[in-house]
């Protein structure tokens, strides 16, 4: 049939492709369970935030409306990074990669932040 060289590239490459699709399907039903839980709604880019203020919680986060009493829109700026508005002491703008922290001010005091894209997926149930 094939050499031995060849199948085993070919298996590598069936079983990289797998691995792939696994990834998927598990952010898809990462954000399935978030959406069951009532967390997420709506279309866009679903993120995990953690923060100060919720260092156990990681809150999901869809880019539109409000994520807590400081960050209430991320939106995209160009490719790769993202731009979060934030109001804690005052209007602020930051701009930032995901996985990076950042740091904002909450009633004069410091408040890092860390921002992780989980997925950026159609709504699973067409809403």
């Amino acid at each position: 049939m094939f050499p031995r060289k060849i199948r085993v590239l070919l298996a590598g490459a069936v079983a990289a492709g797998l691995g792939f699709t696994g990834i998927q399907t598990a952010s898809a039903a990462g954000v399935q369970r978030m959406y069951d839980d009532r967390v997420c709604r709506g279309n866009g880019d679903y993120f995990r935030v953690f923060s100060d203020d919720y260092p156990s919680a990681p809150l999901c986060f869809t880019g539109h409306g409000s994520l807590d009493v400081s960050i209430y829109r991320v939106t995209k700026v160009e490719s790769g990074a993202y731009q979060a508005s934030v109001n804690a002491d005052g209007p602020q703008v930051v701009k930032f990669d995901p996985r990076t922290e950042f740091t904002t001010w909450t009633n004069g005091r410091a408040k890092i932040t860390k921002v992780t894209l989980i997925a950026s997926l159609v709504c699973p149930r067409g809403c």
